[in-house]
């Protein structure tokens, strides 16, 4: 795109195939299934939260630029932005649900546990 303008070209149709909704499904399948929200305690899930939402940051530090990055792993410039959008999204959503959970269980929010200090990590 000669205009530089990369969101349309994320967001547009015919990057959604059937293939990519899978992935993404998977992806999002993966996410959840290590939260084990089903046998853990609510603190323990946002702790777990916080630490994949760190795991799920590591694709959006790798490299500067992203064309460096989708040449490296042999994708297209538009593959590799949806998987960059999807970490950010993915890292976003998992510190809103430890965020939510910490405000829900009125605890203190002291930066000496490592969760926290992951969670204002993330956020900033």
């Amino acid at each position: 795109d000669s205009t530089g303008d990369w969101s349309s070209d994320v967001c547009s149709s015919d990057l959604w195939t059937l293939a990519g909704v899978v992935l993404h499904t998977g992806y999002i399948a993966a996410n959840v299934s290590c939260l084990k929200f089903w046998k853990s305690t609510t603190k323990k899930v946002g702790f777990c939260a916080a630490n994949l939402a760190l795991v799920n940051m590591m694709p959006l530090f790798l490299g500067t630029y992203l064309s460096f990055l989708s040449d490296l792993f042999g994708v297209s410039l538009k593959s590799w932005r949806m998987v960059h959008c999807s970490a950010g999204i993915m890292s976003f959503s998992l510190m809103l649900l430890y965020i939510l959970i910490v405000v829900a269980s009125c605890v203190s929010f002291s930066l000496s546990v490592p969760e926290n200090l992951y969670a204002l990590i993330v956020c900033s």
